[in-house]
This record gives C-alpha cells, sequence and structure tokens, in this order.
C-alpha cells in the first residue's frame, strides 16, 4: 500500500472511533488490511453477497 493511500486508511480509521455511537457505546472495531488478507475479505464479502 502506498504511503498516500496508508495515510487515507488512517484518517478513516480516526474517523470511524471518532464517530457518535449509538447510547455512547463503542463496539466499533477497524483494521486496516491489505496483501493476502485484503483479498481474502473481499473474495469473503463477494461470496456473502452471492449467498443472499
Amino acid at each position: 500500500m502506498s504511503g498516500e493511500l496508508r495515510t487515507v486508511a488512517e484518517l478513516m480509521a480516526i474517523a470511524a472511533r471518532t464517530a457518535p455511537k449509538s447510547a455512547g457505546k463503542d463496539f466499533v472495531v477497524v483494521e486496516i488490511v491489505e496483501g493476502e488478507t485484503l483479498q481474502t475479505l473481499a473474495d469473503r464479502m463477494e461470496e456473502f453477497g452471492f449467498d443472499r
């Protein structure tokens, strides 16, 4: 991942963490994935979409 894309991903993660939560409960999990992990996630998301 290029430095610029990583910076954008980190800023998006910060935005997700600091966004208002329902009833003030913090249940958000944020992870930046890349490489093989990203491909595995994309494949599983696609399978999930087809199964619905």
